[in-house]
């Protein structure tokens, strides 16, 4: 499974997509990374709800993760993630990483199969 990002907008039109971004063992790695990282709060957000609605304040955040200590692979998805925000479209209020699957599409407890 991989993760893409997606830019949501509040002018009703479908959400246009952006970058593919990570392997799902890349963003969890990502996603535990930043978690360990106090006062990144919006990265934080995107990290635990997979949005983020506060687009300056994740570009600021991402900027620090950029310079941070860490592994190379989570710091290419940190760089990956700026560079989104910053090719945003215009009419961008929100991103949002996904794997492209609903909500509900699960195929494990499909009611049908009872």
């Amino acid at each position: 499974m991989s993760y893409f990002i997606v830019y949501g907008n509040d002018d009703d039109k479908e959400p246009d997509e952006g970058p593919d971004l990570a392997s799902g063992g890349g963003w969890v790695a990502w996603s535990d990374w930043v978690l360990g990282i106090d006062d990144l709060p919006e990265c934080h957000c995107l990290a635990v709800n997979g949005y983020s609605a506060d687009l300056v304040l994740l570009a600021k955040e991402l900027d620090e993760l950029v310079r941070a200590k860490g592994k190379q692979a989570v710091k290419a998805i940190s760089r990956t993630l700026r560079k989104a925000v910053t090719d945003k479209p215009a009419n961008a209020s929100c991103i949002v990483v996904t794997d492209g699957t609903e909500p509900g599409d699960d195929d494990e407890d499909d009611e049908d199969d009872e």
